[in-house]
């Protein structure tokens, strides 16, 4: 699996899922159902690792619901990440993901983006604000707080968080 370059932030993350579209994942290019895939592997390099992302793309591929049409299921997520022996919290309301991302290093956040639903990463910054991978398309520095985040990006209210202590 080569990633475009144009995909990639000059430190390694991918954050524009657009340029993808020659990996498949499940029976789709990434480009159009690879968000989940891509946080993982965007909140395992917050967390100092070193991600093999052709092994991620392949381990998430197998837990796809035939088509793949629906993308990373997030119990599947869960379970690869438990694998990594992650120390992991999760939030689902607005208050409760801003209090735990105040206290995390890193995570991901599922959440209803207009029609769809998405996944993207985030690590907290020494300022207390939040850079985000993958929430805006190419944006290779999008830091801001998770309120702004929300007031953004987030369509429904519930959302869920995935929190690295």
């Amino acid at each position: 699996m080569k990633l475009d370059p144009r995909a990639l932030s000059d430190d390694g993350y991918i954050i524009d899922q657009r340029y993808t579209e020659n990996i498949p994942f499940g029976g789709r290019p990434s480009s159009r159902n690879g968000c989940g895939w891509i946080a993982a592997y965007n909140f395992l390099k917050a967390l100092g690792q070193s991600p093999d992302s052709e092994l991620l793309r392949r381990q998430l591929e197998r837990t796809l619901l035939p088509g793949g049409r629906l993308g990373v299921n997030v119990l599947a997520l869960i379970y690869l990440l438990r694998r990594q022996k992650i120390p992991m919290e999760f939030a689902l309301r607005p208050f409760h993901v801003q209090q735990l991302a105040q206290q995390s290093r890193a995570g991901i956040i599922f959440y209803r983006a207009g029609k769809t639903n998405h996944y993207a990463a985030f690590t907290r910054e020494p300022d207390g604000r939040f850079r985000f991978f993958g929430a805006a398309a190419g944006a290779s520095h999008h830091s801001m707080s998770m309120a702004s985040f929300y007031w953004d990006y987030v369509k429904f209210p519930l959302t869920l968080m995935i929190a690295a202590k």
